[in-house]
C-alpha cells in the first residue's frame, strides 16, 4: 500500500482465529487467517483476533480506532482505540525511516446476526486507513437420508 498523507503505510489488517505479538520484539504471530465463516444458524457467537501492522513515519500522534459495521451498515459498537507507544514510535524514528506498529484486538463473543458482508475499519484519527471484509454464509443443515435397520452407511 502506498503512503497516506498522515504518514502511515498499513502493512497488513487482517481477521485471524489468535494473533500473538511478543512481548520486546513485537514480532507477531497470525494463526488461522480468513475472510468468510460459515454457519448453519443466525444469531451466533464468534471469537476473533484482528492483527494489524502499521508502518509510521511522520512523528506526529494519532488515534487509531477499530470500527465494525453489520451488513446493514449499522455500526456495532464505539470503536476501539488501538494501544499505540509513541514515544517509543518517536524515538524509533530519530534512527530509521520509519516506526512499525503492530497490534491485535481481541473481539470476544461477537454477535452475528445476520448473514452478509460485514466491515471493519481501521482507522487514524477518524479518517479510514483500511477496510477489510467478512463475509457471513448461512448454509441450509444437510439432512442424511435414514437407513433401513440393519444396514451400514457406505
Amino acid at each position: 500500500m502506498s503512503e497516506s498523507k498522515l504518514g502511515i503505510d498499513v502493512s497488513y489488517f487482517l481477521l485471524c482465529d489468535i494473533a500473538i505479538t511478543e512481548a520486546g520484539s513485537g514480532k507477531q504471530s497470525l494463526i488461522g487467517v480468513y475472510s468468510s465463516l460459515v454457519t448453519q444458524q443466525l444469531p451466533f457467537y464468534v471469537n476473533m483476533a484482528v492483527g494489524i501492522g502499521v508502518r509510521v513515519t511522520l512523528p506526529e500522534e494519532k488515534k487509531f480506532t477499530l470500527h465494525v459495521f453489520t451488513p446493514e451498515d449499522q455500526q456495532m459498537f464505539p470503536g476501539v482505540a488501538l494501544p499505540c507507544d509513541w514515544n517509543a514510535l518517536k524515538q524509533m524514528l530519530k534512527s530509521a525511516p520509519f516506526a512499525l506498529l503492530q497490534t491485535c484486538i481481541n473481539l470476544q463473543m461477537l454477535q452475528l446476526s445476520s448473514a452478509g458482508v460485514y466491515r471493519l475499519e481501521l482507522r487514524a484519527d477518524e479518517q479510514i486507513i483500511a477496510t477489510y471484509p467478512l463475509h457471513v454464509v448461512k448454509t441450509v443443515p444437510q439432512q442424511v437420508p435414514a437407513q433401513p435397520p440393519g444396514q451400514m452407511l457406505n
